[in-house]
C-alpha cells in the first residue's frame, strides 16, 4: 500500500492537473494526439445546469482557507508550485510585461488586484491559468494571438472569475465525491507502486479530467465579460478572441486536438453568447480597444514569440495565425519573414520558391531581422542558386556582425566558393 510521501505525491499531482488545465480551451503539446471523450468523466447534467455543483460563497479580497480545511490544502500543494514556478527559466523575467499585464489585472479588479501574481511563461500555445490561491500564468502563445488590450481584458477577466467564484474548490470537491479519484489514484500508481509521474499521455490525461466544467465555463465567460466591460473595454472584442482561435481549430492538425475542447462549450455557442451578452453590456460612447497601448507592451517581444511559434511545428495552425495577425498590416517586415520561414520547413521546392518572395518582400518592407538574409541564403542553396546563395549570406553577416553562427556561415561560404 502507498506511503504518506506517495499519497501527498498523488495529491500534488491532481490539483496540478487542475491547475495545468485552467483556461477556457487551451492546445495540447504537439504530438500529444489524445482522443479522450472527457464527457464520460462527468455526469451529463452539468452541461447545462450551474446548480450541479455545492453552492460556495465567493472568495472576499484577502481570504485565507482555515488550516483544517481541505481547500486549505489545495491552496498549500498551489503555493508549493507557485515557488517552483518562481524560479522556472520559462518565466518572462521583463518587468515592464509584468508591470503591465498586473496594471490589467488592477484595471478589471482593484480590490482583488493585490492578491493575485502574474507570470508571463514563455510557451507558444494560447493558454492561460488561474490557480485557487491566486497564482495566475499567461503563456505567450496567448500574448501574440491577443491583437489589442481589450481582448487580453476578457481572458484575464475569465481566469479571474474562475479565482473569484471558487470554480476549482468546487471542481476538486466534486471529483473527491466521486469513484473518478480512485480511478486517476489507480492511473498514476500503476506499474513500479510509485511512478506517479508518469509520460505525457498520463499527465494529459489528468489535466483532461479535471478541467473545469462546462457550467464553470458559461458562468466565467459571462462574469469575465461584465468585468471587461465595467472596466471600460470593448465587449464586442471577447468573441474575436475565440473567432481568431476558432479559425487555426478548424485546420486538419487542430481538429486532431478535439480532447482539450471536450469539457467546454462549443466554440460557436460561446462566439455567439459572448456577441449577444456585449450587446446588451455595450453602453453608449467610446469603448476602449487599448491596441496602441498593447503594441508599445509586446511588440519588442513578437520576433521572439513568433520564432517560438514557427518552432512549434503546426503548420498550418501557424499559417492561419499569421495570416490574421497580417491583415491590414501586409506590409509587415517580421511577419513576412515568419510567413517565408513557415514555408521554407515544409521542404518542397514549390514552397522554398513561395519563400524567397516572402523574405524579399519582408526586405523591402524595412523593418525585417537581419536573418531574413540567412533564410534567403538558405533558400537560394536549396534551390541551387550558388551566387545568390553567397550575395545572401554575406548580407546577413554585414547585417549582423557579431552573429553566434557567424563562423558556421563563414564555413558555408567556404563550401560554396566556386
Amino acid at each position: 500500500m502507498p506511503g504518506p510521501r506517495t499519497w501527498r505525491g498523488v495529491v500534488c499531482i491532481l490539483v496540478v492537473a487542475l491547475f495545468m488545465n485552467a483556461m477556457p480551451t487551451a492546445y495540447a503539446e504537439e504530438g500529444d494526439g489524445s482522443s479522450w471523450d472527457t464527457n464520460s468523466f462527468d455526469d451529463q447534467r452539468d452541461a447545462d445546469s450551474p446548480s450541479f455543483y455545492a453552492p460556495l460563497s465567493d472568495l472576499t479580497p484577502g481570504y485565507r482557507p482555515d488550516k483544517k480545511t481541505d481547500e486549505a490544502g489545495l491552496w498549500m500543494v498551489m503555493d508549493q508550485v507557485e515557488a517552483k514556478l518562481r524560479r522556472s527559466a520559462s518565466v518572462v523575467a521583463d518587468q515592464a510585461l509584468r508591470d503591465y499585464l498586473q496594471t490589467i489585472v488592477c484595471r478589471l479588479t482593484p480590490e482583488y488586484c493585490p492578491f493575485i501574481r502574474l507570470y508571463p511563461v514563455r510557451t507558444a500555445h494560447f493558454n492561460a491559468t488561474m490557480a485557487p490561491n491566486g497564482t495566475m500564468q499567461v503563456w505567450t502563445g496567448l500574448l501574440l494571438r491577443c491583437q489589442n488590450e481589450a481582448q487580453l481584458a476578457y481572458i484575464l477577466g475569465h481566469e479571474i472569475s474562475h479565482y473569484i467564484r471558487r470554480h476549482s474548490l468546487q471542481r476538486w470537491r466534486y471529483i473527491r465525491g466521486t469513484g473518478n479519484v480512485m480511478a486517476v489514484l489507480q492511473l498514476v500508481t500503476a506499474g513500479a507502486g510509485v511512478g506517479l509521474v508518469g509520460d505525457i499521455a498520463g499527465l494529459v490525461a489528468l489535466s483532461t479530467i479535471f478541467s473545469y466544467s462546462r457550467s464553470h465555463e458559461r458562468e466565467a465567460d459571462k462574469a469575465g465579460l461584465a468585468l471587461m466591460a465595467a472596466a471600460g473595454y470593448d465587449p464586442h472584442e471577447a468573441a474575436k478572441a475565440w473567432q481568431g482561435l476558432l479559425e487555426e481549430r478548424e485546420t486538419e492538425e487542430g481538429k486532431e486536438k478535439t480532447a482539450f475542447f471536450a469539457t467546454h462549450p462549443p466554440m460557436e455557442e460561446r462566439i455567439d453568447n459572448l456577441n449577444r451578452q456585449a450587446k446588451s453590456l455595450a453602453e453608449k460612447g467610446v469603448l476602449e480597444l487599448g491596441g496602441d497601448r498593447y503594441g508599445k507592451a509586446v511588440d519588442r517581444f513578437r520576433s521572439i514569440w513568433l520564432q517560438d511559434e514557427v518552432r512549434r511545428g503546426q503548420t498550418k495552425q501557424s499559417t492561419v495565425l499569421l495570416q490574421r495577425l497580417a491583415k491590414g498590416n501586409a506590409q509587415d517586415g517580421l511577419l513576412l519573414f515568419y510567413q517565408g520561414e513557415l514555408l521554407r520547413r515544409i521542404g518542397q521546392r514549390e514552397d522554398t520558391l513561395k519563400a524567397t518572395d516572402f523574405y524579399r518582400r519582408a526586405i523591402n518592407a524595412g523593418n525585417a531581422p537581419p536573418e531574413v538574409y540567412r533564410a534567403l541564403g538558405f533558400a537560394s542553396w536549396d534551390l541551387n542558386e550558388i551566387d545568390r546563395a553567397i550575395a545572401n549570406f554575406r548580407a546577413y553577416l554585414a547585417a549582423k556582425p557579431a552573429a553566434d553562427d557567424r563562423e558556421m556561415i563563414l564555413s558555408y561560404l567556404e563550401e560554396l566558393k566556386p
